[in-house]
């Protein structure tokens, strides 16, 4: 089995817009989830996992993305600068860090950056 999981954040505070972006660039309609602590955007599809958090760090509130994409490393980073680049259409900063993993979701590779 071939996996990436990806760790990383959408600087936005605004849950549509995070949504919006997400939903392009998984070609899915996805609902945003009000939760005490903050928003959540689940998406699971046969090769994605995507879980989207809105947070707030000490001088921003961001969206905390992780997931994992059953597939390698370049096609995952390819998938990762399409998300940076619908952000970044939006005037929104976007980073992750990625990295192949195996079965007991060990790191395999080294970790990677978009950003």
């Amino acid at each position: 089995m071939i996996r990436t999981n990806f760790y990383g954040e959408l600087l936005t505070k605004d849950s549509d817009l995070a949504r919006e972006i997400l939903e392009e660039w998984l070609d899915a309609d996805l609902k945003v989830r009000v939760k005490i602590l903050g928003d959540h955007i689940v998406y699971e599809d046969s090769q994605t996992y995507v879980f989207a958090e809105s947070g707030v760090h000490p001088g921003r509130e961001t969206f905390l993305l992780q997931g994992h994409f059953d597939v390698g490393l370049d096609e995952s980073r390819e998938k990762l600068q399409r998300l940076h680049d619908l952000a970044k259409l939006r005037s929104i900063e976007m980073d992750a860090d990625y990295m192949q993993v195996n079965e007991a979701g060990d790191e395999v590779s080294e970790e990677y950056h978009i950003g």
